[in-house]
């Protein structure tokens, strides 16, 4: 019960919500991540714009529309971010950490073309172990040949 009550308490979820099904899973390493879709134009503009938190899920995936150097800003951001960047081979391929809102208009790209992103709160990359390199699961319906 300890671990399940920590559990819920680090990824700002309730028990309820943790237990209903529907939300999308995105596996990296050995840990389940649970997230929001961003897979059309309208929904990666406002991405987790005006929101105060990630309720009831650990991030929110982009699906790109095609292998790009895509770019994510910080407009009417609250809350400080990781940017998780993943080719189209599904590989973490650039982890930038602890973006501040107070960086708008700045906008960030990875390394290299991404495919996805997950946006994830501050430090939630290092406190999962999550690192360039490692290959992500996504669901098989986000996945474009």
């Amino acid at each position: 019960i300890g671990l399940l009550y920590w559990y819920t308490e680090t990824r700002d979820i309730s028990l309820r919500n943790l237990l209903t099904p529907g939300t999308p899973i995105v596996h990296i390493g050995d840990i389940t991540h649970r997230v929001e879709i961003a897979n059309t134009d309208e929904e990666r503009e406002k991405g987790l714009s005006g929101r105060t938190n990630l309720e009831n899920v650990d991030g929110m995936l982009f699906v790109f529309p095609d292998t790009a150097f895509h770019s994510i800003w910080m407009k009417d951001m609250l809350f400080p971010i990781d940017i998780i960047w993943i080719g189209e081979d599904l590989t973490i391929i650039n982890i930038e950490k602890n973006v501040s809102p107070d960086s708008f208009p700045r906008n960030f790209r990875p390394d290299r073309p991404a495919r996805y992103a997950i946006e994830t709160k501050t430090h939630y990359s290092d406190t999962f172990g999550i690192r360039e390199g490692q290959v992500i699961i996504l669901p098989q319906n986000y996945i474009e040949d």
